[in-house]
């Protein structure tokens, strides 16, 4: 349909709101319409309900009832064709323009769920050290760590979470991913670069095979694990398209404390000197040695 038949109708809805009109007649047009511009621009839809929502009919509820039934179509297209910047615009028209609060939640949400990406990593015999920093009051802590079983890793309930029974079984509390520039992509957000994702053990799946030991007081790591990262739309496109993603560190639980491990563990000045030799492109030793994350 061409764009000025739209605005035309447009126009005519606009008097309908100042004016007494025909009912019916509208209804039918509306609907002829939509059904002309449900496969163009979700834009043009959002205009066409936002209309349509200032039209009072008899039936006090109509308007706003049509309104939400085309900004459900927009929402099904955009679905449809995965199309997150779509959803984005629909969301924020829905809370802003049409005061649809709850719609805009769903929409929000059906985003956040196509923003989930998933991702596996896989483990082959990485050695890992101690970040001690912040471990300097608890030595005693530390050295029964290295004395005692390896930690395990499990999904844990919410009934042994509400119970505390998960601060007694020293276990494997989160990983943390991040984007390392390489100095070469550019970035189309800036707040993407070197930021980074907590993926905790609730989103752990198919773990089975990773196993953690020790080894003159590091940790060795082999297997393989899947989890889900939870995207917001700004990092997505830079996230999916930079192939920058790299694991960075992990946390193990052990009492109320938590243990962080890295490629450095304590050796600050080395990870600052390799990190900006591999975004000068003279070495890839900053990323060598690391787990291999794979999208999924």
């Amino acid at each position: 349909m061409e764009n000025k038949k739209l605005e035309e109708f447009l126009a005519v809805l606009d008097s309908c709101a100042e004016s007494a009109f025909d009912e019916k007649k509208i209804q039918s047009d509306i609907y002829q319409i939509l059904n002309e511009i449900k496969d163009s621009a979700v834009w043009d839809m959002l205009r066409l309900a936002c209309a349509v929502n200032q039209i009072s009919f008899s039936d006090g509820e109509l308007g706003e009832e049509i309104a939400r039934n085309i900004s459900e179509t927009a929402i099904e297209k955009a679905v449809r064709e995965k199309n997150v910047d779509d959803l984005t615009t629909i969301a924020d028209e829905l809370e802003m323009s049409l005061e649809f609060d709850d719609l805009a939640e769903e929409v929000r949400e059906i985003i956040s769920d196509m923003n989930g990406i998933s991702l596996k990593i896989k483990f082959d015999n990485v050695k890992l050290s101690l970040n001690t920093s912040n471990l300097i009051e608890k030595s005693k802590l530390v050295d029964s760590f290295w004395k005692n079983e390896a930690p395990i890793i499990k999904n844990w309930s919410e009934e042994e979470i509400f119970f505390g029974l998960y601060r007694k079984v020293c276990h494997l509390d989160y990983v943390l991913l991040r984007l390392i520039p390489d100095g070469e992509y550019i970035f189309v957000e800036s707040i993407a670069e070197y930021s980074t994702y907590t993926i905790t053990y609730d989103k752990f799946s198919n773990f089975e095979t990773l196993k953690i030991s020790f080894e003159d007081k590091f940790i060795i790591i082999n297997g393989d694990v899947s989890l889900k990262v939870d995207l917001k739309d700004i990092v997505y496109k830079d996230f999916i398209e930079s192939k920058l993603v790299h694991f960075d560190e992990l946390g193990i639980r052990v009492s109320s404390e938590i243990f962080h491990f890295t490629k450095y563990g304590d050796k600050f000045e080395q990870e600052k000197i390799e990190r900006q030799e591999y975004m000068a492109g003279s070495s890839l030793d900053y990323v060598a040695n690391r787990p291999i994350v794979e999208f999924m």
